[in-house]
């Protein structure tokens, strides 16, 4: 009798997306592509991250990747994004930002999830008219997902109670793409559950600076918002913002 896949995670998967500025082609040839990769992998080896799959289109990219330290994910992120900023603008004989804001986190809550997510994350090219088989673009890691060895050393396979066989059946063929698209967390639904958390009743409610902060923080990460429009959602001026996120 086959093994049953786990079906509950840690919360230690997370799905990542980092975006060009103004939806800008960054990535725009194999020469672009090939250069996040390496500083990717270079930036990768001084912290406890796995980068489960991945995807590199012209003007974002799509990471599913595993961590221990929640901190070490993001600085990681950071100083790979920073990197490629620079090298990208000395390219360009350019300056200014590369990046649209900072790059979108959303956490993999269990095992249907993340093969969702990873089969989304191939099927990228796919979707965009690209190619027509997610074997044929050459900058994702789906074709490491056709190799026996690439398989039994991912952190996946040792996380997970199954097969080999079942494992590739699940990744490669029997998981709808379209089931899983990257959601942006609608504000209202954030400040809905902040307030629920902490027991307060409305944004006026709340005394302390700290969760004030906490909350600006959890919208712009979350919501992608703009900080102007974050102090228009919540009644304050956009001076208090910016002195509340630098406190």
């Amino acid at each position: 009798m086959p093994r049953q896949a786990r079906k509950d995670l840690s919360s230690n998967f997370v799905h990542i997306m980092a975006q060009g500025i103004n939806k800008e082609y960054i990535f725009e040839s194999k020469h672009f592509k090939k250069k996040y990769w390496d500083i990717l992998c270079e930036k990768k080896r001084d912290y406890d991250i796995d980068i489960i799959s991945h995807c590199i289109m012209d003007n974002h990219v799509h990471l599913v990747a595993y961590y221990n330290k929640v901190e070490e994910l993001s600085i990681f992120m950071k100083r790979t994004n920073t990197a490629y900023a620079k090298w990208y603008n000395e390219q360009k004989d350019r300056v200014g930002y590369v990046f649209r804001d900072r790059y979108k986190t959303e956490q993999i809550t269990d095992a249907h999830h993340l093969y969702s997510c990873i089969n989304y994350v191939h099927n990228n090219p796919v979707k965009a008219k690209i190619v027509k088989r997610p074997e044929l673009y050459k900058f994702s890691s789906y074709l490491n997902y056709l190799s026996d060895d690439y398989i039994l050393k991912s952190k996946i396979f040792k996380i997970l109670n199954i097969s080999l066989q079942d494992f590739k059946e699940i990744f490669i063929n029997s998981i709808d793409s379209d089931f899983y698209s990257f959601r942006e967390k609608a504000p209202e639904k954030i400040i809905e559950e902040y307030l629920k958390e902490k027991n307060i009743q409305s944004f006026k409610d709340i005394i302390t600076k700290k969760e004030k902060k906490e909350l600006i923080l959890l919208l712009k990460e979350k919501s992608n918002l703009k900080y102007d429009e974050i102090a228009k959602m919540l009644g304050i001026s956009r001076t208090s913002i910016y002195r509340l996120k630098e406190e």
